[in-house]
């Protein structure tokens, strides 16, 4: 908290973005009185900033999941139960180097467990000031409609570029390949690094192979292009956790 972690006299904003900006985990803890908060919404961007790696989790109290509006709502989120905070735990162990044994990570948490519970019966739940008006059903609505309409772009894309062919591909002209390119950069940054991930990342590094050879005019800037794919293709990944013993 910057009340403790932040010397007196220093710029808090600058520490503040400083930490920001070297993290890629973040927890952010929801109420009624933060919900809609601007600090909230540009903290949660500021770590989400590297998609691939990043981990954005809203831990809710005293809010229901359809509380959530956009942006926080694409974040899967964790009510601040019992469950939710093991799922926690889970998660925070597999983003880590030297992961623990799940057996291990249930046995520690049940150990804390009553301890943690007199803490959470300590929580206020008497907010001064007033509360955000419930969602309205058509502004729920409307999030639903519009996340079913990016799942089906998403899958209609995917399958589009599937159908694509190494012999179309080759016989395209260096307008309609830039487009390819442009179409599997858009559905990686919206795959985390996962089998659909990798399968745009070939997909790119094959079209931008064929305007080299095709085009040798735009050789150049291809080569800035497939030398910035090799880097998204090499960042670190999340390390799955180890198995149960």
């Amino acid at each position: 908290m910057s009340q403790h972690d932040i010397d007196p006299g220093s710029r808090w904003a600058a520490k503040l973005n400083e930490e920001l900006k070297n993290t890629n985990f973040g927890i952010i803890c929801l109420t009624p009185e933060n919900l809609h908060q601007d600090w909230i919404l540009y903290e949660a961007g500021a770590l989400a900033k590297d998609t691939d790696i990043s981990r954005v989790v809203p831990i809710r109290w005293q809010l229901s999941p359809g509380d959530i509006g956009q942006p926080l709502s694409q974040f899967n989120n964790l009510a601040f139960d019992e469950d939710g905070l093991l799922a926690l735990n889970k998660l925070i162990n597999k983003n880590i180097e030297k992961q623990l044994f799940q057996d291990k990570i249930k046995t520690t948490y049940d150990a804390f467990l009553p301890e943690v519970k007199a803490q959470m019966k300590e929580v206020p739940v008497d907010f001064s000031g007033s509360l955000p008006a419930p969602r309205e059903d058509r502004a729920i609505l409307e999030e639903i409609l519009q996340y079913t309409k990016n799942q089906f772009n998403f899958s209609t894309r995917l399958a589009k570029i599937r159908k694509t062919s190494d012999k179309i591909i080759r016989e395209m002209n260096k307008f309609d390949l830039n487009a390819f390119i442009q179409d599997c950069l858009e559905g990686m940054q919206e795959t985390v690094n996962g089998m659909e991930h990798k399968f745009y990342l070939e997909r790119i590094k094959f079209a931008a192979t064929t305007m080299q050879e095709n085009f040798p005019d735009l050789r150049e800037s291809v080569t800035a292009l497939l030398d910035t794919v090799s880097k998204i293709g090499t960042k670190p990944k999340a390390k799955d956790a180890e198995p149960e013993m």
